[in-house]
């Protein structure tokens, strides 16, 4: 990634770098109770890992607004309202310029709107001398709220919670809570997803039928999920994971037109799942808007589970990714 700099009335030249995970929904957000604000209509219950990262380049600039993702111009409609929500939040009257560059694949359902504006807002914060910690924290996922929903989460490190209708996210437990929790990413295509994650929930809201009964139902999977976390208690966690993202999935492919982001492969991943489950393994599976597969389990099983997908479910070693619960956004320079 080529070098930023901005220079100061002072000559002083600003340049940060920040690296964020995603925050990766074990019970899901689906469409905005406000989309204006950008709020959303259901809790979620997240946790932000290892392994996958975004890597943003950042500076304050004159003129407009730029920001680049994976060598690619993001719309200005994409992200004008963060960059403005950010000057407003930090006090701040000058233009950025931002490059950021993914460690996995982008807009393909493995949430990289989540890093990208939770690495935005922390960096914002730090040009502006505010210290991310504390109260600036929350108001940092307030920010990466207007950006994407998700990165509110991510701004967290570990276990983290959005409710419905917050204008922030919040820490529910720290990445060492639960020290043998794993999730396999099982990437079943590289693709760029057909329908973004925003057009899709703002479609579904609209047409499905299915939708008002999706959000009446979240909030005690929400709840119950919570507690198994809490409790660290997979086998109660696992089942909730299912039944949120299933029902997510429902509301899609009711929608008119429907949404499908399934993918042959995608079901392949399931199968193999199920049939582990059968076996007395704890392997339960979670998807978002997209095709890639997120794999619940623990540390003693992840070789026996990566041994089934790559024997039977069409994947090579480099479309299984091992990952853990981590660290929130951080400063590298």
């Amino acid at each position: 990634m080529k070098r930023l700099m901005a220079t100061r009335g002072n000559g002083e030249q600003r340049e940060i770098l920040v690296r964020a995970a995603p925050s990766l929904a074990l019970v899901k957000y689906w469409g905005k109770s406000d989309r204006r604000r950008n709020l959303p209509a259901t809790s979620s219950l997240a946790v932000t890992v290892t392994g996958l990262e975004t890597e943003v380049r950042m500076c304050e600039a004159s003129g407009a607004d730029h920001l680049t993702v994976d060598g690619v111009a993001v719309p200005a409609e994409r992200h004008g309202t963060f960059f403005d929500a950010a000057r407003s939040a930090v006090g701040s009257t000058t233009g950025y310029r931002a490059e950021a560059c993914n460690n996995f694949p982008g807009s393909a359902g493995l949430a990289s709107s989540a890093s990208l504006f939770a690495a935005l807002a922390v960096g914002c914060g730090r040009m502006a001398g505010l210290d991310d910690s504390g109260s600036w924290r929350s108001r940092a996922s307030a920010l990466a709220r207007v950006g994407s929903a998700s990165a509110a989460r991510a701004v967290w490190g570990g276990f983290s919670v959005l409710e419905a209708g917050a204008e922030a996210g919040a820490g529910a437990f720290p990445p060492d809570h639960w020290p043998d929790l794993r999730l396999l990413v099982a990437v079943t295509s590289r693709r760029r997803k057909p329908v973004p994650s925003r057009e899709a929930m703002n479609h579904v809201a609209a047409t499905s039928p299915y939708y008002d009964a999706w959000v009446a139902a979240a909030d005690g999977t929400y709840r119950a999920a919570l507690e198994a976390v809490r409790s660290r208690k997979l086998g109660r966690l696992g089942p909730l994971m299912r039944v949120s993202y299933l029902r997510m999935f429902g509301t899609m492919l009711a929608a008119d037109p429907p949404i499908n982001y399934l993918r042959a492969r995608s079901l392949r991943v399931l199968e193999v799942l199920e049939r582990l489950r059968e076996g007395g393994i704890d392997a339960w599976e979670t998807m978002d808007a997209g095709p890639q597969v997120k794999i619940a389990c623990l540390a003693p099983d992840v070789e026996r589970i990566r041994a089934a997908l790559l024997a039977d479910a069409g994947l090579a070693p480099a479309d299984l990714i091992e990952t853990a619960p981590g660290p929130g956004p951080r400063i590298v320079a």
